[in-house]
Parts: C-alpha cells; structure tokens; sequence
C-alpha cells in the first residue's frame, strides 16, 4: 500500500514530466510550418507563403495552457516554497517561450 506523502510525490512527478513534454513541444514546434524551406533555398522567404490551415497558433495555445494549468495546480498544491517558486517559473518560462516564438 502507497502511503500518502508518496502518491503526492508521484503525482508531482507526472506534472512535472508532462510539463516537460509540453515545453518540448514548444521548443521543437516551428513558429511558421514552412521555415524549413530557407534551409534548402535561401532565396525563399517562408513567411510569404500562405498556411491554408492556419491551426498552429490554437495548438501552441493549448499545449502551453496546459502546462500553466498544470503548473498552477502543482503550486496551488505544495506546500513547501521552493515547489510553488519551481512551479511559477515553469509557467513564466512556458510564457516567456510562447510569446518569443509563436506571439505577435
């Protein structure tokens, strides 16, 4: 049988792993679908060219909501400062990456 204090702390563990994952997501996403092309052709500028879908700004929205959401959770939870210091700085960091790469 698990004890409390160690099911807190694999819960912690699952948020802050999922959180990573959502930052990786942020920071391997391109910020325009077709940036790869300047690699190949440095005389083509990606940013002209139309993305139909146009679906990359409300998934980058969602995954880095997620992982504030997540974050604010884990801090509203702990109990201990150095946790909710730990947890607002992800969030700032999720922020701070969103907007660098993907806001206006």
């Amino acid at each position: 049988m698990t004890t409390p204090g160690a099911m807190e702390k694999a819960v912690r563990a699952g948020v802050h792993g999922l959180s990573a994952a959502g930052l990786f997501v942020l920071l391997v996403l391109p910020a325009h679908k077709y940036a790869w092309m300047s690699d190949i052709d440095p005389a083509t500028a990606p940013e002209l060219l139309l993305d139909a879908a146009g679906n990359r700004l409300p998934f980058t929205l969602a995954v880095a909501g997620a992982v504030v959401v997540l974050q604010g959770l884990a801090a509203w939870r702990s109990r201990r400062l150095w946790q909710r210091l730990l947890s607002v700085g992800v969030m700032l960091a999720t922020a701070a990456l969103w907007l660098a790469k993907f806001g206006a």
